[in-house]
């Protein structure tokens, strides 16, 4: 009885295949024209959306707070005030002050160093026109990046290049003002050339990868890409260059004991995140919090549900995967997944995977079908509102859950499924 199921479900699911590779032949379309169309037209809806609602939902995908704009960029940047930010215990590695340093010596001497906070630099006409100037520029890089990446005629690339910069991650990075965008250009150059015959390109890799790392840390990860490929010697030459990298700015602001301060600064906001709500994080640790908020109930997080169960299934689909597009996945899913918390921006490195997904084997596929639209309902900003009503445990949230979190948080998860089963397949067909 199970064979005979099982036979039915085999010949039915071939000729959905075989439909959908006819289909996609003999009408001369590419499966990327339509994941980029789509892409677009997403990015489109949204903001037709909010003209219909006149900006009511808004808040349904970017923080609910609109007082707080930019705040991740000049928050930084009061930190500066002092010599050594590091003396109020802050979360970002040395290397984003020692970027951002550069930025604050161009702000008049006459309006700086008074212990302001970051709602006084951000209405300080000399930073907002700095802040501006430097998401131009950071942008302009990513966007000649990702045509660089893309492999197709001028007029996709760009199209392509314009559903990117105009995605849901790349925006909320815009809104915050988070120099994620900084390390995610290091992770395109490392995506690029990492696996260049010439050794000069794949240094430049590792080079984009460590100074990516010395910003964000969980780029750090990535750099599983070299090992697979079995360059051992490199992998080991990289590690150090990302030490030295890392750690060579903490002479800027004091030596090594920012480390501490750092380490506490990243403690105390995991533990700020208790009242912020469920919306606009993705971690492992939140879909729990979801499905407990759905069933009204409490699931209790030890270290085995907050961070084994998510470091296997990561792992599984890194090992198991033949693909190089589902490694970058898998690699992308644990900087994700891991942290107590990561906000909307943390999926801006979902593009990379996106990115090597549709350069790899063009074939009409269902597999390959369901991927590409997974991917554009999670990289797409959806403009759905709040669910509020599940926050039963926190009152008044900084940070409700919205019907946009919740559904790009099940994309992921079935992209995760979805990949994790056509693997079983494969080893079973073998």
């Amino acid at each position: 009885m199970k064979k005979g199921i099982r036979s039915v479900i085999t010949i039915r699911y071939n000729e959905i295949k075989k439909y959908f590779y006819s289909y996609f032949c003999s009408n001369g379309l590419q499966l990327n024209h339509v994941f980029i169309a789509l892409l677009l037209m997403g990015d489109i809806l949204f903001w037709v959306m909010q003209m219909v609602v006149h900006g009511e939902w808004m808040s349904g995908y970017f923080i609910k707070n609109s007082s707080d704009t930019g705040m991740d960029y000049f928050n930084m940047l009061a930190c500066l005030d002092k010599h050594n930010p590091y003396k109020m215990q802050v979360n970002y590695p040395p290397m984003c002050f020692l970027i951002l340093k550069f930025v604050y010596r161009l702000i008049p001497a006459s309006f700086r160093g008074r212990d302001a906070n970051g709602f006084y630099y951000r209405e300080l006409m000399h930073a907002q026109i700095i802040y501006v100037l430097f998401m131009f520029i950071a942008f302009y890089c990513m966007i000649e990046l990702i045509k660089y990446s893309y492999l197709g005629s001028d007029r996709d690339k760009r199209l392509f290049a314009g559903g990117i910069v105009f995605s849901g991650p790349l925006l909320f990075t815009l809104e915050r003002g988070n120099l994620i965008i900084i390390s995610f250009i290091g992770l395109l150059i490392f995506i690029n050339l990492y696996d260049s015959e010439e050794k000069r390109k794949r240094w430049c890799a590792y080079l984009a990868l460590s100074f990516s790392a010395a910003i964000k840390i969980y780029p750090a990860l990535f750099g599983l890409l070299i090992l697979y490929k079995k360059r051992y010697k490199e992998a080991i030459q990289t590690i150090i260059v990302g030490l030295v990298i890392f750690v060579a700015p903490c002479m800027v602001f004091g030596g090594l004991e920012v480390f501490q301060s750092m380490f506490l600064g990243m403690a105390a906001a995991a533990d700020l995140q208790q009242i912020y709500g469920m919306g606009c994080n993705f971690s492992f640790s939140n879909i729990v919090n979801i499905v407990g908020a759905i069933g009204r109930d409490t699931i209790e997080q030890g270290y085995v549900l907050k961070f084994i169960v998510p470091f296997v299934m990561c792992s599984a689909v890194f090992i198991c995967s033949k693909e190089e597009w589902q490694k970058i996945f898998a690699i992308a899913l644990m900087c994700i997944w891991l942290p107590d918390f990561s906000y909307t921006y943390t999926l801006t490195l979902f593009i990379l995977p996106f990115i090597c997904f549709l350069r790899a084997d063009k074939r009409p596929d269902v597999f390959r079908f369901v991927y590409g639209v997974l991917f554009i309902i999670i990289l797409i900003p959806l403009c759905l509102p709040s669910m509020e009503y599940l926050e039963w445990k926190i009152e008044r949230p900084l940070q409700p859950l919205t019907m946009s979190t919740l559904i790009e948080n099940i994309a992921i998860c079935l992209l995760t499924v979805c990949i994790l089963i056509e693997d079983l397949c494969r080893y079973k067909k073998v």
